[in-house]
């Protein structure tokens, strides 16, 4: 075999010229830079606190890390399209890239170990940042304003109820997403502190104090009558499923009426230890979108696809190898 005929080796061109490789990922590889960032993001995590919004996620058994890992490059993905905002990992490895063109190697070498002796993002610079619950296949992706929760959760599953192709699949070790809009303490009366605030602009919520009247404004709350129901959801807590459900309902005024099947809204509440999440979602959407379950959502969007009926377009085209003898004839 001729010299001109061997292999090249991986990534070369037909000149043996190495490609150059292209920013950003598309969420299918990372850059050495930003497996670097996604690292350090994971240990900055901290711990879950009162005030806290953001989501709970639950993955694979084993896959945490994979799961955080593309959870982060969605967030940072979606917060630039949704919100504007550049992750600082990005701007970094774009910095980093733009420098690289007019430096000779010895001196981006020496750069790289300069910003790996000082990392130059904290957790004030980030609008998300993933932490490790203590439980197994669970985390939380804590976000900041202007991230919605509900709004945010919202938005990845309308993408995933579009995916066609199991190569445009963006979270593929993740079940499913809970949005959060506020966190407080679930000790005493901390269950109700959170209810209110959150509950408040969706229902007319009863007066803290039961001889006082109702105002007009927790009367004309959202302007509307919802039906709805209570979903909890506790992981290392021992309060109990009815104790929750009942704390919560006792605040909703009773214009709005409870309907287990089909509700208007949905309350869900997350007790994690001695905290609790909870926020506000619209029924028919919930259940349309599986609970917010993302995998079951993907899988329901691929086997759409592969049941979609022949096209009349596709159907009356001859396959290319009996066109090319088509004209080979002619």
């Amino acid at each position: 075999m001729s010299e001109n005929k061997r292999k090249q080796p991986p990534g070369s061109g037909p000149q043996g010229q190495t490609k150059k490789s292209k920013r950003g990922n598309d969420g299918k590889w990372q850059t050495p830079h930003q497996r670097k960032m996604i690292s350090q993001r994971m240990d900055m995590g901290g711990s879950v606190e009162s005030g806290d919004a953001g989501i709970w996620v639950t993955c694979q058994r084993g896959l945490e890390k994979k799961a955080i890992s593309e959870m982060i490059l969605l967030c940072d993905e979606l917060g630039e399209t949704l919100y504007d905002i550049k992750a600082p990992s990005k701007l970094e490895e774009n910095e980093a890239l733009d420098a690289q063109d007019d430096k000779d190697i010895a001196s981006s070498i020496e750069d790289e170990i300069k910003r790996m002796k000082k990392d130059k993002t904290s957790k004030a610079d980030y609008t998300f940042i993933p932490v490790r619950s203590g439980i197994e296949c669970v985390f939380f992706m804590k976000t900041r304003s202007p991230v919605e929760p509900v709004e945010f959760v919202n938005r990845i599953c309308d993408d995933a109820e579009k995916c066609t192709d199991m190569t445009e699949r963006k979270l593929r070790h993740i079940n499913r997403l809970t949005p959060v809009v506020l966190i407080g303490k679930s000790l005493d009366s901390g269950i109700e502190k959170v209810a209110r605030e959150v509950l408040k602009s969706t229902f007319a919520l009863n007066p803290e104090n039961a001889s006082e009247p109702t105002t007009e404004a927790e009367e004309e709350a959202d302007g509307a009558a919802h039906s709805y129901a209570i979903r909890p959801n506790i992981r290392a807590s021992s309060l109990k499923r009815d104790e929750v459900i009942n704390r919560v309902a006792a605040l909703v005024g009773p214009k709005h009426k409870v309907n287990l099947t089909t509700p208007d809204k949905v309350i869900l509440i997350d007790i994690y230890k001695n905290l609790c999440g909870m926020s506000v979602v619209d029924g028919p959407r919930w259940d349309a979108l599986k609970k917010y379950n993302v995998n079951e959502i993907y899988k329901q969007a691929l086997a759409k696809k592969s049941e979609r009926p022949e096209t009349k377009s596709d159907a009356a085209a001859p396959p290319a190898a009996a066109q090319t003898e088509v004209e080979t004839a002619g």
